[in-house]
């Protein structure tokens, strides 16, 4: 196995700005966006470029319902300052410090009403659980980042590769209502079973029945409810502010208001390393993006930070979180000019599926100021449109390997840095075949050499360069 480099900040968990996994700073994915043709981008050969369908991001394989992740032995628990009372018009909260360039504010839309979530749990993060999400949208398999997927008893499981205790299974439960199950230390027997138990009883509000009696043998009781998970992380978000750090990777405040605020409760279903301090102040890593999180109150808002910068850093910022003035933020909403933009791509594997139609992979360039970023994209066998979705790694980093999981398939992309003496990448499917794909430089100046396939056999596959 190659060694991968680490992670950065994946271009937003996108989604609903649950938790992002794609920026919504690319303009042309604002729900009020102007024209696409006041947002140019490089123009790109018939040839060589498939209609896009740009994706926003599911990582373990679910629509937007935020992080939910293993974590260290945090008893569940709520303090006296968990009362936080509805915000009054004093204007909104601003970071203030001198490293970080100011990228965005924008006010959020209202997450969707037509959904559900419920965490059951036995009183321990590190102990089994279930989350069930239901929603109302249509969807196509979402794609899964860095996953595996497994099959059994005719159901498709989706797991981390770096947390083997998580899986998730999407449910379709039929008049355009979903069901996204994820468990950490659930038997693959009995989680299945609880996917299957899930009936639709009430089409309007989506309520659904599910067999308690997995519940039961796991001592599982229904711990926390909410329309999204990240409600619960987060609160109910009101507004956003993103600031540039001086890697190019972004830190984001959210601002939100709750009548009460439970994330001293589940904080450990969505983090690891958590540190609560003595002022208000709490200190956590995301799982499984890696990203690092504070969270406080103040003024009667529910704030938090989060960003892949270092923990420490993160709460030297948070000091630096100030009320502005209405004037401070509208200047900031209407004077700040994102500038991701996506360029060109490339393909890099290519094949037939069992059925002989055509699939084609590969990366596509994106720029924020002057720092390179890369997005995987693929066609599905027959189909003309790609899909795309934001690397998790800085490919300049070093060698590296990632995995998309889009329905049956598994796309598999390879790098090495130019100068690698490396010129192939062996792919081993869980059922012992293996295919070698060859590593291309593919732009002339990104010094990558990048190689991609496509894998449809159940189970993790085994990444090696030579």
């Amino acid at each position: 196995m190659v060694d991968r480099p680490r992670r950065i900040a994946p271009r937003d968990r996108q989604a609903l700005d649950r938790i992002e996994v794609v920026t919504p700073d690319d303009p042309t994915w604002w729900d009020d966006a102007p024209p696409s043709n006041q947002f140019p981008t490089p123009e790109q050969s018939a040839a060589a470029a498939p209609s896009r369908r740009r994706r926003r991001l599911v990582i373990g394989g679910v629509v937007a319902i935020g992080l939910i992740a293993v974590a260290t032995a945090t008893v569940l628990t709520t303090n006296n300052h968990d009362e936080v009372p509805a915000a009054e018009p004093l204007g909104h909260f601003i970071m203030d410090w001198a490293d970080l360039r100011k990228y965005s504010a924008d006010i959020v839309t209202p997450l969707p009403t037509d959904a559900r979530y419920t965490l059951f749990t036995s009183g321990n993060p590190t102990n089994p659980w279930i989350s069930l999400q239901t929603f109302r949208q249509p969807r196509d398999a979402t794609p899964a980042l860095d996953s595996f997927r497994r099959e059994f008893a005719n159901r498709n499981l989706i797991t981390p590769r770096n947390e083997r205790s998580m899986t998730s299974i999407a449910v379709d439960l039929g008049d355009g209502w979903n069901a996204d199950v994820r468990a950490f230390n659930v038997e693959d027997r009995q989680l299945v079973q609880f996917a299957n138990s899930l009936q639709l009883t009430d089409e309007p509000t989506g309520k659904v029945l599910f067999d308690e009696g997995i519940l039961a043998a796991n001592n599982l009781m229904t711990t926390r409810t909410a329309n999204w998970a990240d409600e619960l992380l987060y609160g109910t978000v009101n507004t956003e502010m993103r600031a540039e750090s001086v890697d190019g990777s972004l830190v984001t405040l959210r601002e939100a208001t709750a009548d009460v605020d439970t994330r001293p409760a589940t904080l450990g279903y969505f983090t690891t390393g958590r540190v609560d301090g003595s002022d208000g102040y709490t200190a956590a890593t995301l799982t499984p993006s890696g990203e690092s999180i504070v969270t406080w109150a103040a003024a009667g808002r529910l704030l938090s930070l989060t960003g892949h910068v270092p923990t420490s850093v993160l709460l030297a910022i948070s000091r630096s979180v100030r009320l502005a003035d209405a004037t401070e933020w509208r200047s900031l909403v209407y004077g700040l000019s994102p500038d991701y933009r996506l360029g060109e791509f490339a393909e890099a594997g290519s094949g037939r599926s069992s059925d002989g139609l055509l699939w084609r992979s590969g990366i596509q360039l994106a720029s924020r100021s002057d720092r390179t970023e890369y997005l995987w994209w693929w066609t599905r066998p027959g189909m003309t449109s790609s899909e795309s979705t934001p690397t998790g790694v800085d490919l300049s980093a070093g060698p590296g390997n990632e995995t998309v999981v889009i329905g049956t398939s598994t796309f598999v992309f390879v790098w090495v840095p130019d100068d690698s003496a490396a010129t192939t990448a062996s792919i081993r499917a869980a059922d012992g075949s293996t295919v070698v794909i060859q590593l291309r430089e593919l732009f002339d100046d990104v010094p990558v050499r990048v190689a991609a396939t496509r894998i449809d056999v159940a189970g993790p596959v085994e990444i090696s360069t030579d």
